[in-house]
């Protein structure tokens, strides 16, 4: 890779960064304007709703995606293939939105339930519609795509005016809106500046399995952590989970940064001989990884006074539990760094048994301290012990394991 192919790949990996720190940004400006208007018990069918996004999108994908990007980026597959894997991916999707529609219908309420369903197909389809414009390099188009399908979410204030009493679906409603003429700019812009075999055929996936192995699991595993606001509604009642569910987004909008540079520091990485090497970062990269540590510890210094101000009174526990999402937001940088460097190195089973672990410590903290300690602040207790954790193992792994590359790869 040349020099200047890799400076424009790096400055467009940025852009894309930045589109997703906006996109992020105004999606928690909308979930706190929501938030104020309601009460914690009121507030907490939607923090699950929310919680179950990502994580029925990442089962419904199963690494699809990735594994499109990778072949298509490698050229072992073509660009007609892209409306194939578009197909079969709202296929999938409309599979596990009816499930999931079907269960927060019957958790939840039928409205809400049904709303969430749309909302997995929609990102499921937004995110596989990409993937023609990310193995091409045109990140510079999906950066502005990002930028504009979160602009619904401004009119949430009117919706508020005319119907208060489905604020809820409004907020789901615009998501759903947004995800939407979102898919079709960039299915538009991808037939613009390709060529699209029309006849493309569906794809026999069991290449794709057979590749990815536990790879697929990966991601999988990182979202269900997010099942911790269920989990713990149903152990400790709306209350507490309306608090959670307020703030636990907070922190993601600090870890994009670190994620990008990250993301972009792993090419060097799979030129690497050891994993020691791997610690000696660019500088530019260190410092956007600083950015992302400093603006988490901003979160644990000082939530208590940040939450109670954006929220209301009304939200009396939150300020300590954003204290406590920013240190799981910090944990979370340092968890990005290892997983990516397992996975780059190809050793990403013990990446797997990282996520596995972290996921088996949240949940066997949170029930301990939610249902024997009764824990006000179990969930992100929770969230941090399994960080460490995984951290930990991966860690020792990535030092142990990892200091004969060339001979892996």
């Amino acid at each position: 890779m040349s020099h200047g192919f890799k400076k424009y790949i790096t400055s467009q990996s940025m852009w894309l960064a930045y589109s997703n720190i906006w996109s992020q940004f105004l999606y928690g400006i909308a979930i706190i304007y929501v938030a104020r208007q309601l009460l914690p018990s009121e507030f907490a069918p939607v923090a699950i709703a929310i919680s179950v996004i990502p994580m029925m999108t990442a089962i419904a994908d199963w690494g699809t995606i990735s594994f499109y990007l990778r072949e298509l980026s490698a050229g072992r597959i073509g660009n007609d293939l892209w409306r194939s894997l578009l197909r079969n991916q709202i296929i999938v999707a409309a599979l596990f939105g009816a499930v999931t529609a079907a269960a927060l219908s019957i958790f939840i309420s039928r409205s809400i339930g049904i709303l969430t369903g749309f909302t997995v197909f929609t990102l499921q389809s937004f995110q596989a519609s990409q993937v023609l414009l990310r193995a091409n390099h045109h990140f510079t188009s999906i950066a502005r795509n990002n930028i504009l399908y979160r602009l619904p979410l401004l009119t949430l204030p009117i919706c508020h005016i005319f119907v208060p009493e489905l604020l809820p679906e409004c907020l789901i409603s615009l998501i759903i809106l947004g995800q939407f003429f979102g898919t079709l700019n960039i299915w538009n812009k991808s037939r613009k500046n390709f060529q699209i075999n029309k006849t493309g055929k569906f794809v026999h996936f069991s290449d794709h399995w057979k590749r990815s192995g536990v790879i697929a699991w990966i991601p999988i595993l990182t979202q269900l952590k997010g099942l911790d606001v269920f989990a713990w509604s149903l152990i400790s009642g709306p209350t507490l989970t309306g608090n959670y569910g307020a703030v636990i987004r907070w922190g993601q909008p600090t870890e994009i940064l670190a994620q990008a540079a990250i993301s972009v520091e792993s090419v060097r990485w799979s030129k690497l001989r050891t994993t020691r090497e791997a610690l000696q970062i660019s500088p530019p990269t260190a410092v956007q990884i600083l950015v992302s540590l400093v603006a988490a510890l901003t979160l644990a210094l000082f939530g208590k006074v940040l939450a109670p101000f954006f929220l209301g009174n009304t939200y009396v526990f939150v300020g300590p539990m954003l204290q406590l999402v920013g240190v799981a937001s910090i944990l979370s940088v340092v968890s990005n760094f290892f997983l990516t460097l397992l996975v780059t190195m190809r050793l990403q089973q013990y990446a797997f048994r990282g996520q596995a672990l972290s996921l088996f410590t949240q949940g066997l903290v949170l029930f301990v301290l939610a249902s024997i300690a009764h824990s006000t602040f179990a969930a992100p207790f929770a969230l941090i012990a399994g960080y460490c954790v995984c951290n930990s193992y991966m860690m020792l792994a990535a030092l142990r394991r990892g200091n004969s590359l060339r001979a892996r790869t």
